[in-house]
């Protein structure tokens, strides 16, 4: 489902239509603007989409999955070996429970791409605008065109690979080596209801419903996924506007200083000023630190960097 069809199904209307560049057209094929137009373009994305209405989208997919979830888990259930007899049968529902969730195929999950593509495009392209015009208030002709076009190309290949996916010739194809899939945390949040399903021997309907009420499948989740997901494409815009400036050289992580920071959070602004190209401690190049950070990174200017 696309998210205007998963908009209609709530009531809402589609997303304002927007003429994107092309995602995969090479930058030098881009028009020139005109100054007046570049400067037409330096405020923020109309109609910018609310932390509630993403979550809304997120959740209304999320759940079209649980049905066809709920009969693979079912399928792969009754292929499995259980051994009803075992000293520890918590231990041994645990050890079956792994093997059926490892064994999900989240194949169909891909079109969740179409959904948060949108979301992130437009976090991802005022971070970068908002990034160049804080160190550069008079940006030249063509820079704005430049960031938005790589905003969207990022945004693009992002969201194939929050589900794990990657984008090769125009055709999605897997990715085993994505980062921050959604399909991997649900895998792990869904294990104790598959354990308590061959418990409770459900039906795949049973199982269905055992699955809506979790948390793999709930607002609360939808919400951490499009506050993280946003964050990420907000730090990801602003490192392109300050690449775009020519002028940031380093960057520095800020957390919130209080006592719900969080340990790697904290090591990353225990490091101090890096380069703009280098990666923290958690092994990113920006924000966040894991779901629901609250941390921001600053550019340093070339001229403002510490002395090796």
């Amino acid at each position: 489902m696309t998210a205007d069809e998963i908009r209609a199904e709530l009531g809402k209307e589609p997303l304002p239509e927007q003429e994107q560049p092309d995602p995969n057209k090479q930058d030098d094929q881009q028009p020139e603007e005109q100054p007046n137009q570049e400067a037409e373009k330096l405020g923020k994305s109309e109609s910018p989409m609310s932390e509630d209405e993403a979550a809304a989208l997120i959740e209304a997919y999320l759940l079209t999955r649980v049905d066809g979830l709920a009969e693979q888990i079912a399928a792969l259930i009754s292929g499995a070996a259980v051994d009803w007899q075992a000293d520890d049968l918590t231990a041994e529902l645990n050890r079956v429970a792994k093997i059926v969730t490892d064994g999900l195929d989240f194949g169909d999950w891909s079109s969740l791409s179409d959904v948060v593509e949108p979301i992130i495009r437009r976090a991802a392209e005022d971070g970068a605008v908002a990034a160049l015009l804080h160190v550069m208030p008079d940006p030249a002709v063509g820079m704005v065109t430049n960031i938005r076009s790589r905003a969207v190309k990022w945004a693009h290949d992002r969201a194939a690979e929050m589900v794990g996916m990657k984008w090769v010739g125009g055709e999605l194809i897997q990715n085993p080596a994505a980062e921050w899939q959604i399909t991997d945390g649900t895998r792990e949040m869904i294990r104790a209801q598959v354990v308590e399903a061959m418990k409770n021997g459900d039906s795949v309907q049973e199982l269905a419903g055992r699955l809506k009420e979790s948390h793999a499948f709930s607002n609360t989740r939808a919400r951490t996924i499009a506050r993280t997901e946003t964050a990420m494409a907000d730090g990801m815009g602003n490192l392109i506007g300050w690449e775009e400036t020519g002028l940031v050289a380093g960057k520095q992580w800020l957390t919130a200083e209080d006592d719900k920071v969080s340990e790697i959070c904290n090591t990353n602004g225990d490091m101090g000023v890096i380069g703009l190209h280098e990666h923290f401690a958690h092994g990113s190049l920006t924000i966040p630190g894991h779901p629901n950070c609250r941390c921001t990174v600053i550019p340093v200017l070339a001229e403002d960097m510490p002395k090796s």
